[in-house]
């Protein structure tokens, strides 16, 4: 892992139960996960592991996102999910013995909590629970990507974005605000256009009044126009 620093003694039972798989546990099974951890610092860009990478841990993330990326062989990248606070990641490979299907990066500084493989498959043997809640993740995760797919498919670049907005966005009052900061090149990635295009309509979105930003640079979604009448 690049552009990362660890620390390696016992991680508390309290950042263990950070993530949401793990808040019932035992406090006497949270420390066996503690002892088998170690917390990783992440600047932005950081690479946690590449796709192809032996499955060898997990990680909760208890600061910062993650960005999930797949590349096609001409190296263009495509941004298939983010993970925030509370989420587990890379189980999936340890669960059925193959590899990392996917790089992951650190979309922001970050901080992480790395737990062995031995540890976490201790940790669903001996808590059926725990196994129970990694299945809803995996699934909820695979609904995300399908999600994303379908929005691939749509022809307008513009319905992909409008989309992609409306999916990462919160309530927020009378409009919805994406709760961090992105960029026009990370909504290029994850709509499979040029960052030329996404910032032409980025503009006129703007313009439309179909989106703001806030004090601190956050994306605002107005009222906004119906997909196709800019």
């Amino acid at each position: 892992m690049s552009n990362s620093t660890q620390q390696s003694h016992a991680v508390s039972g309290t950042v263990i139960r950070s993530a949401k798989i793990f808040k019932g546990l035992s406090d006497e099974a949270v420390d066996r996960l503690g002892a088998a951890a170690a917390i990783k610092y992440l600047k932005r860009h950081a690479t946690v592991f590449y796709d192809g990478d032996k499955s060898q841990s997990v990680f909760i993330i208890m600061s910062g996102r993650m960005h999930v990326l797949n590349s096609e062989a001409d190296g263009k990248e495509f941004i298939i999910s983010q993970m925030g606070p509370g989420e587990l990641f890379g189980e999936m490979g340890l669960i059925d013995g193959s590899l990392r299907s996917a790089t992951v990066v650190a979309a922001e500084p970050s901080t992480l909590v790395e737990i062995s493989s031995q540890a976490f498959l201790a940790c669903l043997e001996q808590n059926p629970d725990v196994a129970v809640a990694v299945t809803k993740s995996v699934a909820e995760r695979l609904r995300k990507a399908t999600t994303t797919v379908k929005n691939l498919a749509l022809g307008n670049v513009e319905q992909r974005i409008r989309v992609l907005l409306e999916n990462i966005s919160i309530a927020d009052g009378s409009s919805r605000r994406v709760p961090y900061k992105i960029t026009q090149t990370d909504i290029a990635k994850m709509v499979g256009a040029s960052r030329e295009m996404v910032t032409r309509i980025m503009g006129q979105l703007t313009e439309a009044g179909a989106i703001a930003h806030d004090e601190q640079g956050m994306l605002l979604l107005l009222d906004p126009p119906q997909p196709g009448k800019l």
